[in-house]
């Protein structure tokens, strides 16, 4: 029955309830094939995209999940709200970035663990920090604040706390989480992840993925598959893995010619 709204062009919140159910518990599948996480993470994304922002939607949609599935679905909700709360200055254009692929989950995961036995970070907290700096390392360029590589250092922070090179994964995933050890993780991690942004919004964020992950860690698998989806001043658009601009482009221009990546562009 997973995918069953797909086919529906409005369904009802008992239907999107149901394949959300679906959604996670495959994702959480011990002898799920490595090879369609991929498309069932998108899936899973689109399903939360569709959710956010809609209080009485979310509400319905929650009564027919059963506890421990509605846990997750409220609290990554939460945690997708409250990151969108630390975007407030939107642009007109879409960014001089590339997009690619990711790392493969193990490698992920055995990075973040390395990190997290280092410098005695929880590796939830890592993973969740890539999660919503650069969507696992998709995002490749430089942010508008200046911050660089997948872990999003500006670059006197990475001089001072990283080793190696800022946009290679695995010495910014270990810069990360020394950074994190260096600010006090260990006596104060919710401190700790402030100085990483600036923001009580970011902080619960951050922290509502982690619970996520500390229940379980195969739910890692479907963050690990969400794309970037860019906020813009006319809409959110989506930036695939393959996207690439050396310079900012007008979003109108941009979506003209990629309109399917743009379905909540308000020109």
């Amino acid at each position: 029955m997973w995918m069953i709204s797909i086919a529906l062009a409005n369904p009802s919140p008992a239907q999107i309830a149901t394949e959300l159910a679906a959604v996670e518990a495959k994702l959480r599948s011990p002898d799920l094939d490595p090879g369609a996480v991929r498309a069932i993470a998108m899936r899973q994304q689109v399903l939360y995209r569709g959710l956010s922002g809609e209080a009485e939607l979310q509400q319905a949609v929650l009564k027919g999940l059963d506890a421990p599935t509605r846990w997750v679905v409220q609290t990554n909700l939460e945690a997708s709200e409250s990151i969108a709360h630390t975007v407030s200055n939107l642009k007109t254009t879409v960014p001089a970035w590339t997009i690619a692929p990711p790392p493969e989950v193990d490698t992920l995961m055995g990075w973040y663990r390395e990190a997290e036995r280092v410098h005695g970070v929880p590796w939830e907290i890592i993973a969740s920090i890539h999660l919503v700096e650069t969507r696992m390392g998709r995002l490749q360029g430089t942010s508008w604040a200046g911050a660089q590589g997948p872990m999003q250092f500006m670059p006197q922070t990475w001089a001072a706390y990283g080793e190696g090179e800022v946009t290679d994964p695995h010495d910014a995933i270990l810069g990360a989480g020394n950074y994190l050890a260096k600010m006090g993780a260990s006596k104060d991690l919710d401190k700790a992840i402030w100085h990483y942004n600036h923001s009580e919004a970011y902080v619960r964020s951050v922290r509502a993925y982690a619970s996520v992950l500390e229940r379980d860690p195969l739910a890692y698998r479907g963050y690990w598959g969400w794309q970037v989806y860019y906020r813009t001043q006319s809409g959110v658009v989506h930036l695939p893995e393959g996207y690439v601009q050396t310079e900012p482009v007008p979003v109108q221009q941009w979506c003209a010619q990629n309109t399917a990546s743009c379905p909540w562009f308000s020109p």
